[in-house]
């Protein structure tokens, strides 16, 4: 299994909430240093007295508190190889679980 990140922005604390453990969120979606402005990580609730995000790894937030942050989740993948790929230097492609945007 590989791991792919999707970038999905924070709209609702609701949305926040439902976020998986281990999900990354930037302050910033398309600035090259979101790192610099802000960057928190979703921990499980026992890990930060009960308040489920670390940012920048030194104060906490709550799900409110990530809405308008965009938010890097983890989904896994699954690699496949294709018949003639010898000759090619191994063609593969991640296959995802992702559905249509409606």
């Amino acid at each position: 299994m590989t791991t792919m990140y999707i970038p999905t922005l924070i709209e609702s604390a609701a949305q926040a909430e439902a976020l998986p453990v281990g999900t990354i969120a930037l302050d910033g979606p398309d600035e090259p240093e979101a790192f610099e402005n802000g960057a928190a990580v979703k921990v499980a609730p026992d890990v930060a007295d009960g308040i489920p995000w670390l940012i920048n790894a030194m104060s906490t937030g709550s799900n409110a508190d990530m809405i308008g942050w965009t938010a890097l989740v983890p989904i896994e993948t699954d690699e496949e190889h294709g018949r003639h790929a010898e000759g090619l230097g191994g063609m593969r492609r991640l296959v995802t679980p992702w559905e249509p945007v409606a």
